[in-house]
């Protein structure tokens, strides 16, 4: 899977997870952070959430801007031996043309191009590629699933590398290619959480930034800061026919506004559904969102924010004292007249954004999700309480600044098995597959090389006893048998034990007791040897 860092991406990931897919997760380096310290980040967030521990997917450095993805020799050794499906997510969302950078083109086009070069050198034959919906550009009225190239213009750079990104796959001739077009992707709906505040947020954003600026600059200037009060602003500080003039928009417009914990639903269940494969579905909502019904929950998120500005500013100034509320107006900076031509020209590129949106025809969504009995599959309808909640998050977030800090992971399952006397290798005869729950878990599997020596590899095996557990309860307890005994350990024998090439047999016992012998180190190689081979 690529892409699992961003917004949809996390999510993504541990839809999943949840879901009982072994997942590699392709992940480029970022300032002052390892990929695996960006996984292990996300993850440990999902688990405070949902108050569960969670598999570790296998992490793989890599780059899209390079050829075959900027993948090592050695790890594309192991997504051949090991992958059999692709989810590209990665992409870039940048409107903006002519960018030195190259973007949105580079990683949008030129990834694609790089992650089919990684496909068909792995053998992958079976793709799932997120597109959007709006790979229709400028069209109007219906569109179909099945349409894709029929000569219409883009009103952004994203939507071109978006259209041209979907044809180079379909002309890469896969034997399953699935291709998933989510509408305009908003934060959960839910819990209001979003890491990304393009599209939708950018109005948002642009006018949080220049109330905030006009409060500090009133507070600064005023020699009686109780004029500031804020508790009673009125919606003339941000006038709704003002900012949706500046967008170019009369307030009548629609948009296909989707959550984003839906769309990965929807690509999870998809995914986890072979008779699903191959087909293309539009990721998008039965009922759509006036521009005018969104810039109203702007506008009344945006009041709070005001009024609790002027509130801090006020406060932070010396001699300030309590006082009774008042109808006072907003301060004359926050008067539209000052900040209404730098609103207009910070959000000029998204007037093509903002315009009126087909409609998309779902057919083969609503049908999926109807011969599956999953009412969860319909997409949840975002009224005005949602949209403000969307908002509301966003301006608390500060709208991802300062960014937070990642910490270095300091323990892993490598770190453990290494710790007790265990080597990487190439394992020719699995004995048994470990799956480390919570921070610094992950999959490995211990058996022989083919110089019959113990080693473990980073890999999955199905014919071998699975051994499910928490490091952090691990590292605790320093014994397997604790751990079961405990409920705190699971040992699951593959399904048709007679056909395993194992040589363990279905006892947990003896499971539990070989894993026993590696943590002791009590002569590891001839007990654990004599032990697997009896």
């Amino acid at each position: 899977m690529s892409g699992p860092t961003g917004l949809l991406g996390e999510y993504l990931l541990k839809d999943l997870l949840l879901a009982g897919w072994n997942v590699a997760v392709l992940c480029r380096n970022a300032p002052g952070s390892q990929p695996s310290d960006r996984i292990e980040d996300l993850l440990h967030r999902w688990e405070e959430r949902l108050q569960l521990a969670l598999p570790r997917p296998v992490v793989i450095e890599s780059d899209l801007t390079q050829p075959m993805l900027g993948i090592q020799d050695s790890d594309l050794a192991w997504i051949k031996k090991h992958c059999t499906a692709f989810l590209h997510n990665a992409a870039s969302l940048t409107f903006d043309a002519n960018r030195e950078d190259g973007e949105p083109w580079l990683s949008n086009l030129t990834g694609t191009k790089h992650a089919i070069e990684v496909c068909k050198s792995a053998a992958i034959d079976c793709i799932f590629h997120v597109s959007t919906a709006y790979v229709c550009g400028r069209r109007t009225g219906q569109i179909l699933e099945e349409e894709l190239d029929l000569g219409q213009s883009f009103a952004t750079e994203y939507e071109a590398s978006k259209c041209a990104s979907e044809l180079e796959w379909k002309h890469a001739s896969f034997g399953n290619l699935t291709i998933l077009r989510p509408a305009i992707i908003v934060g959960d709906s839910e819990t209001g959480y979003t890491s990304t505040y393009h599209g939708f947020y950018a109005p948002l954003k642009s006018m949080a930034t220049l109330l905030s600026q006009a409060v500090r600059s009133n507070a600064a200037a005023s020699d009686s800061p109780s004029e500031s009060n804020g508790q009673n602003v009125e919606p003339s500080a941000v006038p709704l026919e003002a900012m949706l003039a500046a967008l170019g928009l009369s307030g009548e417009e629609e948009k296909n506004f989707v959550p984003v914990e839906w769309v990965s639903r929807v690509i999870a269940a998809v995914a986890s559904a072979p008779t699903a494969w191959n087909n293309t579905y539009h990721l998008t909502p039965a009922q759509r969102v006036s521009a005018r019904v969104a810039a109203i929950a702007m506008q009344r998120s945006l009041i709070k924010h005001l009024a609790e500005k002027q509130n801090l500013a006020a406060a932070s100034q010396p001699n300030s004292a309590p006082h009774a509320p008042n109808n006072t107006h907003a301060p004359n900076n926050t008067d539209w007249s000052i900040l209404g031509r730098a609103f207009s020209h910070q959000v000029s590129a998204y007037r093509e954004y903002w315009r009126d949106d087909p409609v998309f025809d779902a057919t083969n969504r609503t049908m999926f999700a109807k011969s599956h009995d999953r009412a969860d599959l319909d997409c949840p309808i975002l009224d005005d309480t949602v949209l403000e909640r969307l908002c509301d998050f966003a301006i608390q977030a500060g709208f991802g600044w300062p960014k937070r800090r990642i910490k270095p992971q300091t323990d892993s399952l490598v770190h453990w098995l290494e710790e007790h006397g265990l080597e990487p290798g190439l394992v020719h005869a699995n004995l048994v597959q470990l799956n480390a729950l919570g921070p610094g878990g992950g999959l490995a599997v211990i058996g022989f090389d083919q110089a019959g020596k113990l080693v473990y590899e980073i890999s999955v095996a199905a014919d071998v006893p699975r051994v499910t557990f928490g490091l952090a309860q691990l590292r605790h307890q320093e014994s397997f048998f604790k751990l079961e005994a405990a409920g705190q350990a699971w040992v699951q024998f593959p399904v048709n034990q007679q056909e395993s090439d194992s040589s363990l047999s279905s006892d947990t016992e003896t499971v539990v007791t070989l894993l026993d012998r590696v943590a002791s180190h009590s002569s590891l190689q001839n007990s654990v040897a004599i032990m697997a081979r009896s």
